[in-house]
């Protein structure tokens, strides 16, 4: 995408109200207390005018937990007073108009996003992901400080403070601003001053749990090692949680595609939970049982897994999985009807765009349109395109990826996206977390999923996308 002049830009059309219909309609209505200005030159200079930061309100209409986060956060007039109070308020649309051009500027890839500024523009803290009232309130205020800022404590980093107090609160403030990598170089600096028979304390609890990630990793082993100890410094309940959260997870990730599946990963997995006595209520279990019916292709076993336990998962989980089960193609009419009675009762529950999501997917059963992925390497694609003069369209995505899974049971079956697609562009999925992907991946700079890319047959970046969109607002940024 060429490089336009902010100021030019902004100028021409500064003002964006994201007030007007959203593509969710009634859906996602609320009140919001916070006194936003809608103009970036407006809210820099009231800055500069009232010796105050602004508030950057990052907003996308397409990302539910912007929604959310108007509902849960910005609705409330306690916490829009103090917001008012502090900052100047500014929020537009950074997926529209001048607010991608501030999108670009800022680096915005992920939603929920806030950004605080100075009144020259120049960033001083930045909060990726949404929260409570407590603890996003909390998150805002250190950017009042330059001593729990973002950039006050890179200062503070750079002139060499290194106490585990400090490291601690810089870990987490980068983990927040979504600056990834430097937090695990962080995190690691903090678990190479804490020795082991440390790792159980309460006050370490929240930095152990991010540095363990896997049910098979040093931290996670150490954890069922030391049970005991972990529980009379934390309680039973959280250590229990973050070890059932720890099978959860993998059982989670196995259970959304057939082609994850590993039987002896299973095997040891299962045997590990009998031995630290996880209650066979627990939802790992579940979890377990749902990998197992998934890799039988058991369509009646996994929809009376969701029946049964659905409603207890979190919502955004309980519709990954049940727009995953659009993997199975060729369906006997049994596991047909069941699916489809399944999908139709979910369906009955939501309105608006949720609705839509599960209708589409009944839709969807049986239509053959839509996008044709060729399974080549990232190589041969790229090979192939210069043989035929196209481009390159690039799903990259994750297994666990939500509205990975929503493009492929939506827009990418729609037959004007697939009529387009399929006679201008080679289009291939690669799993950013497997084989090439990973490299893949560190290359182009994916932060976020999906996210999608138009590249030349020498692999330059012509487009990039991120985030789930419908088909007319795909073609819509193809074609442009």
């Amino acid at each position: 995408m060429r490089k336009i002049i902010l100021g030019l830009l902004l100028i021409v059309n500064s003002i964006v109200s994201v007030h007007s219909q959203s593509m969710y309609g009634d859906e996602v209505k609320v009140d919001v207390k916070v006194k936003y200005v809608h103009s970036f030159e407006e809210a820099l200079a009231k800055a500069k005018a009232t010796n105050k930061l602004v508030f950057f309100n990052c907003f996308a209409d397409w990302a539910l937990p912007c929604h959310g986060m108007n509902k849960k956060v910005f609705s409330d007039q306690e916490f829009a007073t103090w917001l008012d109070n502090n900052f100047v308020t500014f929020i537009t649309d950074v997926t529209k108009g001048p607010g991608i051009t501030l999108a670009e500027k800022y680096k915005i890839q992920t939603q929920p996003h806030y950004l605080i500024l100075d009144a020259n523009g120049e960033v001083i803290h930045r909060i990726v992901g949404g929260s409570e009232i407590p603890v996003f309130k909390e998150r805002v205020a250190q950017a009042l400080s330059p001593k729990t800022s973002l950039i006050g404590l890179k200062a503070q980093y750079a002139k060499g403070k290194r106490d585990v107090a400090f490291l601690k609160l810089y870990y987490t403030t980068l983990r927040y601003a979504e600056e990834n990598k430097e937090a695990r170089l962080i995190l690691d600096q903090v678990f190479e001053k804490l020795k082991p028979k440390s790792w159980s304390k309460k006050e370490n609890w929240d930095i152990f749990t991010a540095q363990t990630r896997s049910f098979d990793d040093l931290y996670f082993t150490y954890l069922t090692n030391n049970k005991d100890k972990f529980i009379k410094e934390n309680g039973q309940e959280v250590v229990y949680k973050l070890i059932s959260d720890m099978f959860t997870k993998s059982f989670f990730k196995l259970s959304l595609s057939s082609q994850e599946y590993n039987e002896q990963k299973m095997l040891e997995m299962y045997l590990l939970m009998q031995k630290l006595d996880i209650n066979k209520e627990d939802k790992a279990y579940v979890f377990y049982n749902f990998a197992k019916f998934r890799s039988q292709g058991n369509m009646e076993g996994m929809v009376n897994i969701l029946n049964a336990h659905g409603s207890s998962w979190d919502p955004n989980v309980l519709r990954v999985t049940d727009l995953s089960l659009s993997e199975f193609k060729d369906l006997s009419n049994k596991d047909e009807k069941i699916l489809i009675e399944y999908w139709q009762k979910r369906a009955d529950s939501f309105n608006g765009t949720t609705k839509n999501h599960y209708l589409t997917a009944i839709k969807n059963l049986s239509v053959k349109t839509g996008i044709v992925f060729s399974e080549l390497s990232f190589q041969a694609a790229l090979d192939k395109a210069a043989a035929e003069n196209k481009l390159v369209f690039l799903d990259c995505y994750t297994t666990w990826c939500g509205p990975c899974k929503w493009l492929d049971a939506n827009t990418f079956k729609e037959k004007a996206v697939g009529d387009y697609f399929n006679k201008n562009f080679v289009s291939i999925k690669i799993d950013m977390e497997k084989g090439e992907g990973i490299e893949l991946m560190k290359k182009y700079e994916v932060t976020a999923f999906p996210t999608l890319f138009l590249l030349d047959p020498k692999g330059n970046v012509v487009k990039k996308m991120m985030g789930a969109m419908d088909g007319t607002r795909l073609l819509n940024q193809v074609k442009n």
